[in-house]
């Protein structure tokens, strides 16, 4: 459904292009952050800063520049630490549960 949308693209020294989806790589870097975060008590936060990492690579601002139609810089990781942050303004913690 999203695999048009990359996290990378490469060109190598024949031409040949290798791209990854950004889907792929948000559920890769997950499960991998998941894996070292499961060795100190923290698996599933961390597999949800994996998955939103980068998520701003979404943007069409930041497609455009992968894709080679603009050379302007474009900030992709903010978008995932914006989302982290409202995300953990918004979770009630009862103090009381432990």
């Amino acid at each position: 459904m999203y695999s048009h949308i990359l996290a990378r693209m490469e060109v190598n020294q024949y031409g040949d292009i290798k791209k990854q989806s950004l889907t792929d790589h948000l559920l890769e870097v997950g499960r991998i952050a998941g894996e070292i975060g499961d060795t100190i008590g923290i698996k599933y936060m961390m597999m949800h800063i994996g998955y939103l990492h980068d998520m701003g690579k979404a943007d069409s601002h930041f497609q455009n520049y992968l894709k080679g139609h603009t050379n302007k810089k474009v900030d992709h990781s903010s978008a995932g630490a914006k989302l982290w942050v409202h995300i953990l303004a918004n979770t009630e913690v009862n103090s009381n549960n432990t």
